[in-house]
């Protein structure tokens, strides 16, 4: 997959949000290092909550609102190489991680 050869930067709306490095991937998902910009404190802790919904409430509307919130601007992620951006990608970060498909 072309992912595991270019860094992305990451995108919500027109906000860059970090850097993430792919590291690997387990079709259907990609995993990957990621780095915050200054700007991601702004909505970190939205990130925060999903992860929480997703692990205690699979499938539910709560999560669904959670990532709604999260992706309503527009996900995206843009190689900074040869590549294709990756529109409104499925998206989670914990930390200094981040994994998507």
């Amino acid at each position: 997959m072309s992912s595991m050869f270019s860094k992305y930067a990451f995108y919500r709306g027109d906000v860059l949000l970090g850097d993430i490095s792919p590291t690997h991937s387990d079709f259907p998902w990609h995993y990957g290092d990621f780095e915050p910009t200054d700007d991601f404190q702004a909505v970190a802790m939205l990130f925060v909550k999903e992860l929480v919904l997703l692990e205690s409430s699979k499938g539910s509307k709560d999560w669904d609102t959670a990532y709604n919130t999260i992706s309503n601007p527009g996900l995206r992620l843009e190689p900074y190489g040869p590549g294709k951006s990756i529109n409104n990608p499925l998206i989670h970060i914990q930390g200094g991680k981040a994994w998507w498909r």
